[in-house]
């Protein structure tokens, strides 16, 4: 499963996708469309050792709700949780990602 792009804005969103069909036909160079990324993809927060040890503890505390249920993740929402411990989404993300994986 592919992360979706966060933009900084809609209008940062709209600004990138045409910057991305010009360097698709070849209008614009890599290093150009590497600025637009840089411009326009928002970058998630870096957490501190804290924040990721206070994130394994909730997600040790429902893996272990989890397992009284008999239940079990899977590799996939495993991959998710990782992902949320080390920053790389936040919660509604993880919950969003977690949901879209079981339908």
């Amino acid at each position: 499963m592919s992360a979706k792009k966060k933009y900084k804005s809609d209008a940062f969103e709209a600004i990138h996708s045409l910057a991305s069909s010009l360097h698709k036909v070849g209008a614009i160079n890599k290093t150009t469309m590497r600025a637009f990324d840089a411009s326009c993809i928002a970058t998630p927060p870096v957490l501190t050792v804290n924040e990721q040890a206070e994130r394994q503890q909730r997600v040790d505390f429902a893996r272990g709700n989890v397992q009284l249920e008999e239940f079990t993740l899977d590799a996939e929402m495993e991959c998710l949780i990782e992902r949320y411990v080390k920053g790389e989404i936040d919660g509604d993300e993880l919950v969003q990602l977690s949901l879209s994986s079981i339908q």
